[in-house]
Parts: structure tokens; C-alpha cells; sequence
């Protein structure tokens, strides 16, 4: 039962607990860890006593968490995650992105033959290609160019080993691009998909949304 002190109505811990959809260890651990302030009364026998403002506090708290663990736990539609498309001949090069793009929630094709990802890109839009400036069937050049006529807004990555080469030149005459230099590791990838994302800005919200 409510106690009336001076007035004031308070609630014992179970009445609270009760009120609030919470368990009493759940309530005691928030109080040691801060998630919510300690009471400002007790009782004679030294009970937390409770105001109608605490626990409206404390419902508001646990609401707050109950958001936040469903957005976490429900998975993000498939169409609001980022997919890149990797074209690289080394199918090394190619498990070393999947790998590190895949741990951060990102959408990840990779694929070793210039005409079937040519084929690929005209049947959907990847948000982010990485393209091996070295290809057999084409040179990257090429390949880029026929890329960009295939979905120019496709955002594009050249990855090289040779950034000053002649090559290069001709794929830079393009238009802008980021160039990864190989040799490179997981931290580089995500630094290019993290330069991509705050470049885009508002014209490729999507590609903030992946763990990085």
C-alpha cells in the first residue's frame, strides 16, 4: 500500500517495481550503476520510498532501453544497408574485403571476371565499387568507364598498385575517384567506406549506417 507522508504519496520498491514493468534487481542495479538517482526518502526501517515523479521517471527510463535493445536485435531492412561491389581478379584481395566489410554489417559482392561484373551492375545499383586498376579482360580504365555508363551514380574506389602510372591517369580523366593503394589491410578498406559515407553526405545517407 502507498504511504502518505506530509501530503506527499511514496511507493515501497515492490509497488514500484510492480508499477514500472521492472524486476527488483533490475531496479538495484540501475540505482548502483547511476542509471537512475537514489530516492531522497526512506523509511524508519530504512526502505526506499518512491514519489510518483521517481517512478514516472523510471518508466521513461525503461522504455528508452526497450527501444534501444529492439533496434539493436531487429535487423535493419535489406535495403537500407549499404552493398559494395568488389571486382578484383586475387580472390585474396576479394575474402580480405568480404571478411572486413561483412563484420560491420555491410552488403558485400566480390567478384574476379570484368564482364560478369559488368553483367551484375545492369541488373542492380551497389552503392560503393572497389575496382582493381589490373584486370584481365579489360583495364581499369575501361572498365570504369563502362561502369559509369552503366549506373553513374555508383560511387567508385580504384585499387592500384601502381597510382602513377599511365593507366592511372586515364581512369583519373574520368572524373573524381578514391584511390586505395595496395598493398593494404581491413583498417584501409573501412577508411575508404568511411570517406565515401561523409562525402556523400545527404546524396548517400545509407553508407553511414554500416558498424564503422
Amino acid at each position: 500500500m502507498p504511504t502518505v507522508i506530509d501530503g506527499q504519496t511514496y511507493y515501497r520498491t515492490s509497488e514500484l517495481c510492480k508499477m514500472a514493468g521492472i524486476s527488483k534487481a533490475t531496479l538495484f542495479r540501475w540505482l548502483n550503476v547511476g542509471i537512475i538517482g537514489d530516492v531522497v526518502y526512506k523509511d524508519r526501517r530504512g526502505w526506499r520510498l518512491f514519489t510518483e515523479g521517481d517512478i514516472a521517471g523510471i518508466k521513461a527510463e525503461t522504455s528508452r532501453m526497450m527501444a534501444t535493445t529492439r533496434s539493436e536485435v531487429i535487423p535493419k531492412p535489406a535495403d537500407t544497408v549499404p552493398h559494395i561491389l568488389v571486382i578484383d581478379d586475387d580472390p585474396v584481395v576479394g575474402q580480405l574485403f568480404k571478411d572486413t566489410l561483412q563484420k560491420h554489417k555491410y552488403q558485400v559482392t566480390t567478384i574476379c571476371d570484368s564482364r560478369e561484373a559488368l553483367k551484375l551492375i545492369t541488373k542492380r545499383h551497389f552503392d560503393l565499387i572497389f575496382l582493381d586498376l589490373k584486370m584481365s579482360e579489360f583495364d581499369g580504365s575501361e572498365l570504369l568507364r563502362r561502369v559509369r555508363e552503366m549506373d553513374n551514380h555508383a560511387q567508385v574506389a580504384i585499387i592500384t598498385g601502381y597510382p602513377d602510372s599511365e593507366l592511372m591517369d586515364r581512369a583519373m580523366e574520368q572524373g573524381p575517384l578514391l584511390v586505395m593503394k595496395k598493398p593494404f589491410g581491413s583498417d584501409d578498406i573501412l577508411n575508404v567506406v568511411r570517406s565515401f559515407a561523409s562525402s556523400a553526405g545527404t546524396k548517400s545517407s545509407k553508407m553511414s549506417s554500416g558498424e564503422v
